[in-house]
């Protein structure tokens, strides 16, 4: 009884994972030049509903993120100090937006690519 009652658990778990995972959605990706603390902005032409968090991955090339500055539908904005640097295939952790799940008209992303010929290539997610 035991037994199936923690695979019943671990079922349950996989599936909660699975699809806590699955929300998550692709919402831009931008390239980021050397330049020192290059501006990169995103814009929707609707907004992104349903939004808690975001997490950035990063490909092609390593990069230095400073901050996040997301705007809301409703006008507000508000900025996430990431100050990280990043390796090429990388991964963000999930970062909290304040409030409940919000709807995004626009991210701007401030950071760099750090060392390298090519552009990091930034994939930013949000669910």
């Amino acid at each position: 009884m035991k037994i199936k009652l923690i695979a019943v658990a671990v079922f349950a778990l996989t599936l909660a994972t699975t699809a806590a995972g699955a929300r998550a959605q692709l919402l831009g990706t931008t390239l980021l030049t050397r330049q020192e603390n290059d501006l990169d902005v995103l814009r929707f032409a609707s907004c992104r509903n349903g939004t808690s968090q975001l997490k950035l991955q990063i490909r092609r090339a390593d990069a230095e993120i400073e901050a996040i500055v997301v705007h809301f539908g409703n006008g507000e904005s508000s900025k996430l100090d990431v100050r990280q640097r990043f390796k090429k295939g990388s991964d963000s952790r999930w970062l909290d937006l304040p409030g409940n799940a919000r709807c995004i008209s626009k991210i701007k992303l401030v950071g760099d690519s750090e060392g390298n010929r090519k552009q990091a290539k930034v994939e930013i997610y949000g669910r």
